[in-house]
């Protein structure tokens, strides 16, 4: 029944917001906490409808947030092409560059995923080494994991646990 209900309300605010913008196109930004909030609520079909059947002026935020919605939706492939667009200075491009090495070695395209990797050079090192340790041995290369895995410092909560699980393998 909550199921439902969140459902209902998310129904509703998709109707309202189609009504108040038709025939305008606009920013996807107004709409950013929204699109997190029904990703959060697991409603991401939903959000991929808002983010494709309204007319958003095209902006790295809306590219951002189809690439996100299709990771959610397990459209890897689909959101590689969204992520693909994002570029260095834009205010997503170190997420979306993770969530497409991510996407990329889901899809067994591991040299991709190294290639963007190889790109990288904002400031998340650690993230950055975390993916390339993870893609090292799922190519079976040991000695290109243990390089990678010098740069982890289990100091990053939300990195700690999987830099220590990878450790174990």
């Amino acid at each position: 029944e909550e199921e439902m209900m969140k459902r209902f309300l998310a129904t509703a605010c998709l109707l309202a917001a189609f009504c108040l913008g038709a025939g305008a196109q606009g920013s996807v930004s107004r709409d950013y906490e929204f699109v997190q909030y029904l990703l959060g609520s697991d409603l991401a079909a939903d959000a991929a409808t808002l983010l494709s059947g309204k007319d958003y002026a095209p902006s790295d935020t809306l590219d951002f947030l189809k690439g996100w919605t299709l990771f959610t939706l397990k459209k890897l492939d689909e959101a590689t092409q969204q992520f693909d667009k994002l570029r260095p200075g834009s205010p997503f491009y170190d997420r979306a560059l993770f969530y497409n090495v991510v996407s990329n070695a889901n899809l067994g395209r591991l040299d991709r995923s190294r290639e963007l990797l190889d790109m990288y050079s904002g400031p998340y090192c650690e993230v950055e080494r975390l993916e390339r340790a993870g893609i090292a041995l799922l190519q079976g290369s040991p000695d290109t994991y243990l390089q990678a895995a010098e740069g982890f410092s289990y100091s990053d909560f939300n990195l700690s646990g999987s830099e220590q699980a990878l450790d174990r393998i």
